[in-house]
Protein backbone atom coordinates (compact mmCIF):
# COMPACT_ATOMS: atom_id res chain seq x y z
CA UNK A 1 0.00 0.00 0.00
CA UNK A 2 1.45 3.50 -0.86
CA UNK A 3 2.08 6.09 1.73
CA UNK A 4 -0.78 8.51 1.27
CA UNK A 5 0.98 11.16 3.35
CA UNK A 6 2.07 14.75 2.53
CA UNK A 7 5.90 15.13 2.52
CA UNK A 8 7.87 17.92 2.09
CA UNK A 9 8.95 18.06 -1.72
CA UNK A 10 12.46 19.31 -1.91
CA UNK A 11 13.77 21.75 -4.59
CA UNK A 12 17.16 22.56 -5.68
CA UNK A 13 19.08 24.98 -4.71
CA UNK A 14 19.02 28.46 -6.34
CA UNK A 15 22.56 28.00 -7.92
CA UNK A 16 21.27 24.49 -9.07
CA UNK A 17 18.72 25.96 -11.05
CA UNK A 18 20.36 29.19 -12.21
CA UNK A 19 23.11 26.67 -13.94
CA UNK A 20 20.22 24.84 -15.46
CA UNK A 21 18.33 28.19 -17.27
CA UNK A 22 21.85 29.21 -18.21
CA UNK A 23 23.16 25.80 -19.57
CA UNK A 24 25.87 25.73 -17.73
CA UNK A 25 27.82 21.85 -18.54
CA UNK A 26 27.53 21.01 -14.80
CA UNK A 27 24.00 21.21 -14.68
CA UNK A 28 22.52 18.17 -15.36
CA UNK A 29 25.14 16.19 -12.91
CA UNK A 30 23.82 18.23 -10.27
CA UNK A 31 19.96 17.99 -10.75
CA UNK A 32 20.64 14.44 -11.13
CA UNK A 33 23.10 14.34 -7.76
CA UNK A 34 20.68 16.10 -5.92
CA UNK A 35 17.69 13.67 -7.15
CA UNK A 36 19.90 10.27 -6.68
CA UNK A 37 18.54 9.41 -3.00
CA UNK A 38 14.70 9.88 -4.07
CA UNK A 39 15.42 8.20 -7.46
CA UNK A 40 16.96 5.30 -5.45
CA UNK A 41 13.80 5.40 -3.47
CA UNK A 42 11.62 5.37 -6.09
CA UNK A 43 13.39 2.39 -8.16
CA UNK A 44 14.39 0.08 -5.16
CA UNK A 45 10.00 0.48 -3.47
CA UNK A 46 8.66 -2.48 -5.76
CA UNK A 47 11.71 -5.17 -5.03
CA UNK A 48 10.00 -8.06 -4.62
CA UNK A 49 10.10 -12.12 -5.98
CA UNK A 50 9.47 -11.07 -9.09
CA UNK A 51 11.51 -7.30 -9.35
CA UNK A 52 15.20 -7.93 -8.51
CA UNK A 53 17.41 -5.60 -7.40
CA UNK A 54 19.06 -5.82 -10.79
CA UNK A 55 15.87 -4.86 -12.07
CA UNK A 56 15.79 -1.61 -9.72
CA UNK A 57 18.57 -0.44 -10.92
CA UNK A 58 17.91 -0.44 -14.37
CA UNK A 59 14.68 1.46 -13.26
CA UNK A 60 16.71 4.14 -11.62
CA UNK A 61 18.99 4.21 -14.75
CA UNK A 62 16.54 4.66 -16.96
CA UNK A 63 14.72 7.46 -14.34
CA UNK A 64 18.09 9.53 -14.42
CA UNK A 65 18.20 9.16 -18.60
CA UNK A 66 14.24 10.44 -18.60
CA UNK A 67 15.28 13.45 -16.03
CA UNK A 68 17.97 14.36 -18.31
CA UNK A 69 16.19 14.40 -21.41
CA UNK A 70 13.41 16.49 -19.37
CA UNK A 71 15.99 19.49 -18.60
CA UNK A 72 15.92 21.53 -21.97
CA UNK A 73 11.92 21.40 -21.52
CA UNK A 74 12.07 22.32 -18.11
CA UNK A 75 14.24 25.37 -19.15
CA UNK A 76 12.19 27.03 -21.48
CA UNK A 77 8.69 26.52 -19.16
CA UNK A 78 11.11 28.43 -16.48
CA UNK A 79 12.40 30.91 -18.67
CA UNK A 80 9.06 32.07 -20.27
CA UNK A 81 7.18 31.93 -16.65
CA UNK A 82 9.88 33.94 -15.52
CA UNK A 83 9.73 36.64 -18.32
CA UNK A 84 6.00 36.36 -19.26
CA UNK A 85 4.60 36.94 -15.69
CA UNK A 86 7.07 38.24 -13.57
CA UNK A 87 10.40 40.29 -13.17
CA UNK A 88 13.53 38.98 -12.96
CA UNK A 89 16.42 39.99 -10.96
CA UNK A 90 19.74 38.22 -11.55
CA UNK A 91 22.40 38.45 -8.80
CA UNK A 92 25.70 37.96 -9.62
CA UNK A 93 28.39 36.55 -6.54
CA UNK A 94 31.62 35.12 -6.05
CA UNK A 95 31.58 32.78 -3.34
Amino acid sequence: MKNTKKKNKKIPPADIILNVLNENDTAQDEILEFYENYIIAVANENISDTFSYEDAKDLAQEIRIAVAKCLPALRKILLRSCTESQSMIVVIATV
